[in-house]
């Protein structure tokens, strides 16, 4: 292979990243316009998985820590909600009331934890230049456009 076709496929190999990161963005968007609260998680991790390639070691760090604390919660949350049905089934229909909601447990409590990460990952692959911008967007205008 000639030097030449490696930049090239390097190039091509790039765009394609670029565009995979764009149309995830816009389903993270969509997503969370529909409240689809499973599926705006799992293209966060989508996004991550994308990102990290040119990601620190402190960032994949502090990206680990979102998504660990995303699953603690959840299933802190799973927890406490079959706790409370069984209550509600051993103490009848005055305890039905005190159900917790899916929606209403991730509404309070995940989605502001994946709204932070959203934010986190916007910021790093902006830093990492891995989001697609019009040129003139750009502070820095490379020689060779």
């Amino acid at each position: 292979m000639v030097k030449e076709d490696f930049k090239e496929t390097e190039f091509n190999s790039s765009i394609a990243t670029l565009k995979r990161i764009d149309a995830l963005i816009t389903q993270i968007h969509m997503a969370r316009t529909i409240h689809d609260n499973q599926l705006y998680s799992d293209l966060l991790y989508a996004l991550y998985v994308e990102g990290s390639t040119k990601m620190t070691n402190e960032e994949k760090k502090k990206c680990q820590s979102f998504l660990d604390e995303v699953h603690t919660t959840y299933y802190d949350c799973k927890r406490k909600k079959t706790n409370t049905y069984t209550m509600c089934s051993l103490g009848g229909t005055q305890r039905q009331n005190k159900r917790i909601d899916d929606k209403i447990i991730y509404l309070r409590r995940i989605r502001p934890i994946c709204e932070m990460f959203e934010l986190f990952l916007m910021k790093c692959l902006d830093v990492h230049g891995m989001l697609i911008k019009d040129k003139k967007d750009t502070d820095e205008t490379p020689d060779d456009w």
